[in-house]
């Protein structure tokens, strides 16, 4: 049974394999991240601060240069003032003159008469106020915002000037395409700078040399490796005999018949071996992987999941027309061991033996009933003196049929339980056929059937005993299921360096249906010619018995009506050829 050790071994191999692979990673992308985070941040920064001091510089220099050109009408009257307008250059400024009253006299930016009164106006107001007003107001566009001076003249008139300038959203907008281009430059050239930098930072680490301090380039790790390096001295030893203990493990899991699955508490797949990848048809990419996802057989997933829960089952499944015993081990702090023990074979066998008893027990009643019967009649005296001869021809018959079953029944039984002896000599086909001819030859004169020999001297390696057996029986049924007037011949050959031995008769033939079952244990065809001729059902499985030991081969050709041929075929190794 699967120990808490072997769960303990596993677990720290697979953990090791892969924390040191994964820290690493894990340090050089934190060294990644952080660096192109900082730079990210700072080019963000850098261009959210420039773009805002470069939108209040230039809208001071536009109040700047608004405050200079309403300057230039200072002294002047509201004459002089439109002069002045009318012959200097403006494009870029709105001037308005404005009365006493508020009304607008002049607007340079206005071929119509202005009716609106401008009195209440802040800058406007200011100005008469305080002989200066200043004013920034929003425009209908988001974008746009406007800064108006007004300047108050000699005559009580008052001049104004206004000029256009962006909104810091409007600032921003119209330098945000050259700024994202500027980020996206930034970014790759951070990113590429980074991804160096991180890989040139973490490599020391990876390369560093445990026990030589001069491979590492920063001194103020020496004292950290250097007890890293005591740690790892006292730590090999240790890995090296769970690496080997391991491939130990892992070599007598392999070489065990029985499945043996290791999973962690979450259902992963720590070790599978050869057995169980047969079991299920994985690959070695098994490993790490869910068993849940993998197994593919609710009964099994049922059982981990009450071995998850503490009452690990054991209980037999049925796996790809196999059976199999799974036995669970659960333990709770580290996982779950499953072993498969294939049970498809005891269990057939099983099978077999009670079929077989069954059949025993029927085909044994039959002869002793007719025995039985017919004694009781002549001990109590009910048989007329003229049927004696009749009856006891009958007990006869019978004793004889019980006398082969029992023989029949020991053959195979000592197939069974390989009691039959292995003595292998030179064997003469060729002489046992024609002895075999001998010992029929009464049965075949009383159906007036012909044997015949037609072939000449093979030879094989084999259980002489058994391998007349085979030719009696083949011979025996050829003649049993032939028609009076029939033939049955018997023919030696060599065939691409095997001797091959044929025995065909020309009798009623097997059903096409029916071929497959033949050499089954007291399986005998069934139709209306065969249903009173008398056997076992045991003399073909005897001769696939011994054909099997004999690493040989049988084929079996027929049709209805037309005869019956069987074909044994033995192996080069076994064939002696001259």
């Amino acid at each position: 049974m699967l120990q808490k050790k072997d769960f303990c071994l596993v677990k720290y191999v697979y953990l090791v394999n892969t924390e040191q692979k994964r820290r690493k990673e894990k340090m050089r992308k934190k060294i990644f991240y952080s660096i192109q985070f900082v730079v990210l941040l700072g080019l963000i920064t850098f261009t959210v601060v420039l773009s805002t001091a470069f939108y209040y510089t230039l809208e001071a220099s536009v109040r700047d240069s608004v405050r200079n050109e309403t300057l230039l009408f200072r002294g002047l009257n509201s004459d002089e003032a439109l002069r002045f307008v009318k012959e200097g250059d403006t494009n870029n400024t709105r001037i308005t003159i404005v009365s006493p009253s508020g009304e607008v006299l002049f607007d340079n930016k206005r071929d119509e008469q202005i009716e609106d009164n401008h009195i209440d106006r802040p800058e406007i107001k200011e100005a008469f106020e305080k002989g200066f007003g200043e004013v920034i107001r929003r425009s209908d566009s988001p974008d746009v915002k406007t800064i108006y001076m007004a300047l108050k003249l000699t005559d009580g008139y008052v001049v104004r000037v206004a000029r256009d300038t962006s909104t810091i959203i409007g600032g921003l907008m119209r330098i945000l395409p050259f700024a994202i281009l500027a980020l996206i430059a930034f970014s790759l050239l951070s990113y590429l700078t980074a991804r160096r930098l991180s890989m040139k930072l973490i490599e020391p680490f990876i390369n560093y040399k445990f026990g030589n301090v001069d491979s590492n380039p920063y001194e103020e790790f020496n004292r950290f490796f250097e007890e890293i390096e005591e740690g790892r001295k006292s730590v090999a030893s240790t890995i090296n005999n769970l690496q080997e203990w391991q491939s130990n493990v892992r070599n007598i899991m392999n070489d065990m018949s029985e499945g043996v699955l290791l999973l962690d508490l979450n259902g992963i797949v720590l070790n599978a071996n050869q057995a169980v990848r047969k079991i299920f048809d994985w690959d070695d990419k098994a490993i790490g992987r869910s068993a849940f996802d993998i197994i593919g057989n609710d009964e099994v997933i049922n059982g981990i999941k009450e071995g998850q829960a503490g009452k690990p089952p054991s209980k037999e499944i049925e796996i790809k027309s196999h059976q199999y015993n799974v036995i669970y081990n659960s333990t709770m702090d580290l996982g779950i061991g499953i072993m498969f023990i294939d049970i498809t074979e005891r269990n057939a066998i099983d099978q077999m033996r009670k079929e077989f008893s069954s059949n025993i027990t029927h085909e044994l009643r039959t002869p002793l009933t007719v025995i039985t019967g017919y004694s009781e009649m002549l001990d109590d005296d009910l048989v007329k003196e003229e049927d004696k001869p009749k009856i006891i021809h009958k007990i006869n018959a019978e004793s004889k049929r019980l006398a082969e079953l029992i023989e029949n029944i020991s053959t195979i039984s000592n197939f069974d339980e390989r009691k039959s002896k292995n003595i292998f000599e030179k064997v003469y086909l060729n002489v046992l056929i024609v002895d075999v001819i001998d010992s029929l030859s009464m049965k075949a004169e009383e159906r007036d059937i012909k044997l015949d020999f037609n072939g000449g001297r093979g030879v094989v390696y084999a259980n002489k005993t058994e391998i007349r057996e085979l030719i009696y029986n083949l011979m025996e049924n050829a003649i049993k299921y032939n028609k009076y007037g029939g033939r049955v011949e018997a023919k030696l050959s060599i065939e691409l360096n095997q001797v091959v031995l044929k025995v065909k008769d020309n009798g009623i033939g097997i059903p096409s249906n029916q071929i497959p079952y033949v050499f089954d244990r007291f399986y005998r065809a069934q139709s209306e010619t065969t249903k009173n001729i008398k056997g076992t059902g045991l003399g073909l499985s005897i001769v696939k018995r011994i054909v099997e030991r004999h690493q040989a081969t049988i084929e079996v050709k027929s049709d209805v009506g037309q005869g019956t041929e069987f074909i044994v075929k033995f192996p080069e190794e076994r064939s002696i050829i001259s």
